[in-house]
């Protein structure tokens, strides 16, 4: 299952925090849960919403702030245009909320516009089933045991 800002049949709603001035973020595509150690592989769709040709970029921090960069690094967006980033880490043994940022270029400097996150949940361990196998040839042989015995018991 992977989340999304947008809702449906199992997929998480992704609510955007602040709307952009010039930036939206329109989507993060993630898995909604996973596996400590698992690799993570995470999208993010940025549309220009200016009506200028802009430099956009996106960036992000994990659940201890540690940074998580995009590739590519920035893209120039036409207007209206919707630019996608990639990225991706490894789950770590809790969840984790994703946050992320839509950032513009002013020419001098860049400006964060939009931010929205994700959570990803850690995935519990499948707990172990009862083998009965083991437990089937021990009595069998218990039975067969039993069984041989008695039937080769002398008779009189």
């Amino acid at each position: 299952m992977e989340a999304t800002l947008a809702a449906g049949p199992n997929v998480i709603s992704q609510t955007a925090i602040a709307a952009g001035t010039l930036t939206e973020i329109t989507e993060i595509i993630a898995p909604a849960s996973a596996n400590a150690g698992d690799l993570i592989n995470v999208e993010v769709r940025v549309r220009n919403l200016s009506g200028d040709s802009i430099a956009v970029s996106c960036a992000t921090a994990l659940y201890d702030e540690t940074p998580l960069d995009f590739s590519p690094d920035y893209l120039w967006a036409d207007p209206g245009s919707i630019q996608s980033f990639t990225a991706s880490f490894t789950m770590p043994t809790q969840g984790i909320r994703l946050h992320i940022g839509s950032f513009y270029y002013t020419g001098e400097e860049w400006i964060q516009d939009d931010y929205s996150y994700v959570d990803i949940a850690l995935e519990e361990a499948p707990t172990p089933g009862i083998s009965w196998l083991p437990l089937l040839l021990i009595g069998g042989v218990g039975v067969l045991g039993v069984g041989a015995a008695f039937a080769l018991a002398p008779r009189k």
